[in-house]
């Protein structure tokens, strides 16, 4: 069966778009037994995966995770040497990737999840070439520094939506994880040159957190705006986006449109490199 299940992906890359065609590859591959791990490439990294996963499920049905936010990064990076933090990093699917592709970056790498975290392991350990790039960090990023309550996922195909706070797709019972500043984090590793955040609606609780980075020049910074998880934050659909520009940013779409319209889902870039 996981043989079925490569071969669907590996035709749905090589398939051209049409409308509906994601959405057929997830009802058959839903649909076949409980598939064993296999491994698929991904912007040059190799990953374990077994396809439901919906993370997972976007990585190899188009090759690249969000293949809109890996270009961008990509862009931003060049042939420099740089730090990239991908706080939120789930299984690695930007990370990997990322250090796959750019021989010269470094990538650190913050999942609070164990479980995650122990997935974005697995899959680092499968590719040895880029291990000296890439520290992972298994805590959550904050405003403060001390115990969290954390509660995963309570959706069976998406281990993603886990985050500090309650919600209506997490599991009522928590567990108990570490919070650290992200400003303190650079005694431990390079202060980053380009961040990535997905952290469920607490972007501006890690923004808060990372105190003197956000003086760093040149500063890039992608990110979530996802509409329902600030409305069960009780968060300001501005507030990021404000907090930012209160510090010098320019916030626009990944595309570069401004002004950014606020009302809908997107993922937002915000950069200080201007004078």
């Amino acid at each position: 069966m996981k043989l079925i299940a490569k071969m669907l992906f590996e035709g749905a890359r090589r398939t051209p778009e049409f409308p509906g065609k994601h959405n057929i590859l997830w009802h058959l591959v839903r649909k076949l037994p409980m598939v064993d791990e296999f491994q698929i490439q991904s912007g040059g990294a190799i990953f374990s995966i077994r396809g439901v996963e919906i993370n997972e499920f976007w990585m190899a049905a188009r090759g690249i995770h969000s293949p809109d936010i890996f270009k961008n990064m990509c862009e931003l990076a060049g042939d420099d040497e740089v730090t990239v933090w991908d706080i939120g990093a789930n299984i690695g699917t930007v990370s990997l990737p990322l250090l796959a592709t750019k021989s010269r970056i470094k990538v650190v790498a913050f999942e609070p999840s164990p479980a995650v975290c122990a997935k974005l392991l697995k899959n680092a350990n499968l590719n040895p070439a880029l291990q000296s790039r890439l520290k992972i960090i298994n805590c959550a990023l904050s405003d403060k520094t001390g115990w969290v309550e954390f509660y995963a996922s309570n959706e069976v195909n998406n281990s993603g939506i886990g985050g500090i706070g309650v919600a209506s797709n997490r599991v009522s019972a928590s567990f108990m994880t570490f919070a650290q500043l992200g400003s303190n984090c650079t005694e431990l590793v390079s202060a980053p040159d380009i961040i990535k955040i997905d952290v469920e609606g607490h972007e501006i609780s890690v923004l808060r957190g990372l105190g003197e980075i956000l003086n760093k020049r040149p500063l890039t910074i992608i990110f979530e705006h996802s509409i329902y998880r600030l409305k069960e934050n009780g968060t300001p659909f501005g507030a990021t986006s404000d907090f930012l520009r209160d510090k010098g940013f320019k916030v626009s779409s990944l595309d570069g449109t401004e002004p950014v319209d606020l009302s809908k889902d997107q993922d937002l870039v915000a950069s200080n490199a201007h004078p």
